[in-house]
């Protein structure tokens, strides 16, 4: 048995409007053993955050309508009781992008193009860390 599939399987929503990055990502993740939802605004990353109940979201902060990643994920934790694992995965890398990501509750922050290792490591830590009821 490989160390990948002694993990459990997460439920990841990847919230980016660009959809090269999207698919890039969810094929990786799904190799990785996860299953994945995709949206590409805010508003279809919040309805399917209340549908999937994911246990991480990797978000872009710029995102197309009316809510952005620091809304969605300012949304998601006004809603939930135990909030899911927030990942930037922006192209902005500078330091008040960094702070406005974590004032609104991102706990990692990544620019494109992510770490695929250093990422899925986040999500192996996660996956071990809290069992799915």
């Amino acid at each position: 048995m490989t160390e990948a599939t002694k993990v459990r399987r997460l439920r990841v929503l990847v919230v980016d409007d660009r959809r090269d990055s999207t698919l890039l990502l969810q094929v990786l993740l799904e190799h990785a053993g996860h299953e994945v939802a995709t949206a590409e605004t805010g508003e279809k990353g919040l309805e399917l955050f209340r549908q999937f109940k994911p246990d991480a979201i990797i978000s872009d902060i710029a995102l197309p309508g009316s809510l952005d990643g620091y809304g969605l994920a300012r949304a998601v934790q006004s809603e939930s009781a135990v909030a899911p694992r927030f990942i930037a995965v922006t192209g902005h890398d500078d330091e008040d992008h960094r702070r406005h990501a974590k004032e609104a509750g991102f706990q990692h922050y990544f620019v494109k193009p992510p770490d695929i290792d250093e990422l899925l490591s986040i999500l192996t830590g996660l996956a071990r860390s809290t069992p799915r009821e």
